[in-house]
């Protein structure tokens, strides 16, 4: 019977509940006082346990969060090492280690050499895979072609050797390059003592063969 109105040790808050409702009920006045007196204590003692509890729990909690919180902060720390890592070896020039190291021929050779110290070819989807953020990895693989015209349309118009060429306009109506020229086949032009082809632009004659001429004559200028 007592078992239940003991704790595990005297250190155990029901144990010490239980002890101060005994040490009111001996309070030495009438049975009602005493009886309140020693529920009080009791009720007190519990009440003091179960808010301890509280902050014990609270602070357990609040432990919890905080290490969480501190693991985040350590994988994210991790993470945009490993990306500023990525982001050095793509972005470094290929090293004499690495130039060698490539497949083909054994050892050095004057390809290998002329390698060291140049760009390397950025792989972005490895870069991805190495953590470096997909639109951070877009933006730096966009950033080259940063302030380049963009192609509108195309327009036809006389080049400064005469001839016709095509030309590439972005979207403020400005020429893109220097432009395609065009063909235009040579013009036939027969004047009855002589057949010609005259250049389609400047209209000077190309080739051409007087019509006394030998068939073989012909045959080699038409062939």
């Amino acid at each position: 019977m007592l078992n239940g109105l003991y704790g595990s040790d005297w250190n155990d808050p029901k144990t010490m509940a239980t002890l101060q409702m005994a040490a009111g009920l001996m309070s030495g006045r009438n049975f009602g006082d005493s009886l309140g007196r020693g529920l009080g204590g009791y009720q007190a003692v519990m009440q003091n346990a179960e808010e301890a509890e509280a902050r014990k729990s609270e602070r357990a909690y609040t432990d919890l969060v905080r290490q969480m919180k501190l693991e985040e902060i350590k994988k994210a720390q991790e993470k945009e090492r490993r990306s500023s890592e990525a982001l050095r070896r793509a972005f470094s020039p290929v090293s004499n280690a690495e130039a060698i190291g490539l497949p083909g021929q054994l050892g050095p050779t004057q390809a290998k050499a002329n390698m060291v110290g140049q760009p390397r070819q950025v792989d972005w989807q490895q870069l991805i895979i190495e953590g470096v953020d997909p639109e951070l990895a877009k933006v730096l693989a966009e950033a080259p072609r940063l302030g380049q015209s963009k192609v509108d349309r195309s327009v036809k118009g006389i080049g400064p050797d005469g001839r016709e060429y095509e030309y590439l306009v972005n979207q403020y109506g400005e020429r893109v390059g220097d432009g395609y020229a065009q063909y235009r086949a040579p013009i036939e032009m027969n004047t009855g003592g002589r057949k010609a082809l005259l250049d389609p632009y400047k209209l000077n004659e190309i080739a051409g063969f007087d019509v006394t001429t030998t068939p073989a004559e012909r045959d080699a200028f038409l062939s």
